[in-house]
């Protein structure tokens, strides 16, 4: 006599035959948090993100401000505005001015403390080779100044950057120290 069977319940699916939502039926609790912790996570990008953001908007913000003062500085002190924040695909140059016949490449570095360094000691060897770079590309791009003598400066802001101390290097590195 054949084993009688009990009948199956609406929606029963074999046991090889299962699906994920249905493995993890007997845990619904698993499956729905493993779902949310997606969503979950997206959200706390987003926020970190906008964070992010935020922090960089105030380090540009403060950089500019920064610069703003230092051009201030530097035409209290005689120099002859050329131009500001040149930028190309190899490097920046935050001011561009003129000291009599010279053209002034100046790299503005802020620091709150002097640690490691202050502002000054971050200018090293690759960030030196990129403004280089970019002089370059700015006397290619202004071919009158091609002819005047170049210099590289850089200006050492720290304090608060509201109102900057400067400290300003002359003559900071040249050709061949790039």
């Amino acid at each position: 006599m054949a084993a009688h069977r009990l009948p199956r319940a609406p929606g029963h699916v074999a046991r090889g035959q299962r699906g994920k939502r249905q493995r993890h039926a007997a845990h619904g609790w698993r499956w729905q948090r493993a779902a949310f912790a997606g969503v979950v996570d997206l959200q706390r990008r987003q926020r970190g993100a906008a964070g992010r953001r935020r922090r960089l908007n105030e380090t540009r913000r403060r950089g500019a401000d920064v610069e703003a003062a230092a051009r201030t500085h530097l035409l209290r002190a005689g120099l002859g505005d050329v131009a500001a924040n040149a930028s190309y695909r190899l490097g920046e140059l935050d001011l561009v001015m003129r000291d009599g016949d010279t053209l002034v490449f100046v790299e503005v570095r802020y620091r709150a403390s002097a640690d490691y360094g202050g502002g000054g000691g971050s200018v090293d060897r690759g960030k030196r080779r990129r403004i280089v770079r970019a002089a370059q590309l700015f006397l290619l791009q202004h071919p009158a100044l091609a002819e005047s003598y170049c210099r590289f400066d850089v200006i050492d802001a720290s304090g608060d950057p509201a109102a900057p101390d400067f400290t300003w290097h002359r003559d900071a590195f040249r050709l061949d120290d790039a």
